[in-house]
């Protein structure tokens, strides 16, 4: 049996549905987790913000802001892993705190509810970053730094 984590879309997920299921098993599945969102400031939040979340999306957030898919797929051990970049379209909230640190966080649906009660409960700043020219960069160095840190 071939085990397979994927960082992406469940697009990809779904390809491995339609495959041998005694040759296949996609053993980890993140998404909504952006490369350029990963090597920024982990922000743990409470779990009262997300709680009216269904369990999937609770973890998905989780995994988001508090930064924790390098250490899910050191967690869980596949023999490969597949990266789709469906995730990098999407447009990201930049959180920043007093001191300056910053994290990003993916900009999906009914995420700015979630955004306005981080603003509201730990004091950061929030404002969403385009596509364009300075987030292709970030991605590119993004891309660099999981390659580096996947490879650990």
């Amino acid at each position: 049996m071939i085990t397979i984590s994927i960082l992406g879309s469940c697009v990809s997920r779904d390809i491995f549905s339609h495959l041998s299921q005694e040759r296949y098993k996609v053993v980890n599945n993140i998404q909504r987790n952006p490369i350029e969102t990963l090597n920024t400031e982990p922000l743990n939040i409470d779990d009262e913000i997300i709680k009216n979340f269904s369990i999937w999306n609770q973890r998905v957030l989780k995994m988001n802001f508090e930064k924790t898919v390098f250490q899910s797929l050191k967690e869980v051990r596949s023999d490969y892993i597949v990266i789709d970049l469906y995730d990098e379209r999407y447009p990201i909230y930049e959180l920043t705190n007093s001191m300056g640190k910053k994290t990003l966080v993916a900009k999906y649906i009914n995420t700015e509810t979630i955004i306005d009660k981080v603003v509201e409960k730990y004091g950061v700043t929030s404002k969403v970053i385009s596509i364009n020219n300075d987030l292709n960069q970030m991605m590119k160095d993004s891309l660099d730094y999981f390659i580096e840190n996947i490879l650990r």
